[in-house]
């Protein structure tokens, strides 16, 4: 809801949406978590990546992802879409941002077959439109791990693992 509340209520706050930010953990069962909903694509391939084994068998058929009218208000800084392929990084953030920065950003790519970590930094970042990040330094850029954050909060994350289109 996104308004003031005027004459019965019952029905808004029954359906209203919550948010919740716990700094260490938070309990939840299926009694009362019943859906998470996710306002782009990026976003919840982030939060599919960030799930452990178990929690995500236990949660990721009640987690959607897309535009919700009257959901979101999508005034922020966020990563709308993401493309992670073998030889770029393809990040487009939300064009209807009112805070495209000035970001310190930085990228982490971490090479699955070596552990090598390769970093991408910038300290005046402006998250309006479309960014490539070629992946030439990588020795093995088929099997990666890829985080960007803005003002060391994470924003995206994913792992990339190409498919072998021979058969065999």
């Amino acid at each position: 809801h996104n308004r003031a509340i005027l004459g019965d209520t019952s029905r808004i706050v029954y359906h209203r949406n919550a948010e919740v930010l716990v700094p260490n953990e938070l309990i939840l069962t299926t009694h009362v978590l019943k859906h998470v909903w996710c306002r782009s694509s990026a976003e919840y391939d982030t939060l599919l990546h960030l799930l452990s084994p178990d929690a995500y068998e236990r949660w990721s058929d009640r987690i959607f992802q897309g535009p919700k009218p009257d959901l979101f208000f999508n005034q922020w800084t966020f990563v709308q879409d993401a493309t992670l392929t073998d030889e770029i990084i393809h990040l487009v953030f939300n064009p209807n941002t009112n805070t495209p920065g000035p970001f310190n950003a930085r990228i982490e790519i971490v090479e699955t077959a070596t552990g090598d970590v390769y970093k991408w930094q910038s300290s005046d970042f402006i998250a309006s439109k479309a960014f490539k990040l070629s992946l030439k330094p990588l020795t093995y850029p088929q099997a990666y791990i890829a985080r960007l954050y803005l003002d060391n909060d994470l924003a995206y994350a994913n792992r990339h693992l190409a498919v072998d289109t021979e058969p065999f």
